[in-house]
């Protein structure tokens, strides 16, 4: 079995409001994994776009010739889009969330805030994920996961229902799992521009005055927690706020503390754009 990514990009709520969301996915990943946040933040006026990222079209050969500028550049043909509204704000789920802080970091005062959900801060170091050889023309990082663990196996069922959720419907978890095996076989260069997007957020997080808001499960198998703390502390000059979620794990849009997170994304924004109105 051949999983069905759906690469389908969404726009939702409102057009005549004065506040509007861009959420960008995981890298490797589709628009669906937003899907749920995106519809929570339309209900609460908020005018949402979900993006699907360049490439993404469910080939990850064709994918791994996309230059990470690629997906920088679409970010900002959507920032651009969205002009006519005085408070833009960018959401970013794992490697979506490097590329939405390093999108505000270019647009400056242009973006009112930025939402960062399970940020990766390292790849390819042994505090951090088990990725193998790096000059390997392929990779397989599932395969150095423990997949009896049960927060590895819940992030990764997960991972894969978010892909192609009526693909799975009837199977079972250990099914789910072995079609996980089988489909995570990326090409290395995805694997490079990764590491350089990750690489380049580091470098430039001191520079970062946007309000930050960050979000991390406490149960996530598969980015280190030490990534939060540390994206929360090399921020040094942004406005931020630091929010676990205790018993959720990497998807945390879609884990079992989803309700609150949708809150704490709908408050930081109302929050801000409350804030901004009574200041000017």
């Amino acid at each position: 079995m051949k999983l069905q990514r759906n690469a389908v990009s969404f726009s939702l709520g409102p057009q005549n409001t004065d506040r509007a969301c861009v959420l960008v996915h995981n890298v490797g990943g589709s628009p669906l994994e937003m899907r749920g946040l995106g519809e929570y933040l339309a209900q609460q006026g908020i005018r949402v776009r979900g993006i699907s990222l360049t490439g993404h079209d469910g080939d990850l050969e064709n994918l791994a010739q996309v230059e990470r500028g690629a997906w920088l550049e679409m970010i900002a043909q959507e920032v651009e889009a969205l002009e006519a509204y005085p408070y833009v704000f960018l959401g970013g789920f794992s490697i979506g969330s490097v590329l939405a802080i390093l999108s505000a970091l270019d647009f400056g005062q242009q973006i009112a805030g930025v939402i960062a959900m399970s940020t990766p801060m390292r790849l390819f170091q042994e505090s951090s994920f088990p990725f193998g050889d790096y000059f390997a023309k392929h990779r397989q990082p599932l395969a150095e996961y423990a997949l009896k663990d049960s927060c590895v196996r819940h992030d990764i069922l997960t991972s894969i229902r978010l892909l192609d959720p009526k693909g799975v419907e009837e199977l079972s978890e250990d099914e789910i799992l072995e079609i996980a095996l089988k489909e995570a076989r990326y090409p290395s260069a995805l694997w490079r521009q990764m590491t350089a997007l990750v690489r380049e957020l580091r470098a430039r997080l001191r520079e970062l005055v946007t309000p930050l808001l960050i979000i991390q499960g406490k149960q996530d198998a598969l980015n280190p927690h030490e990534s939060a703390s540390e994206l929360y502390r090399k921020a040094v000059y942004a406005p931020k706020s630091l929010h676990w979620l205790e018993r959720s794990g990497h998807f945390v849009m879609d884990d079992l503390e989803h309700e609150q997170l949708c809150f704490l994304c709908a408050s930081f924004i109302q929050d801000i754009v409350r804030h901004n109105r009574l200041s000017g």
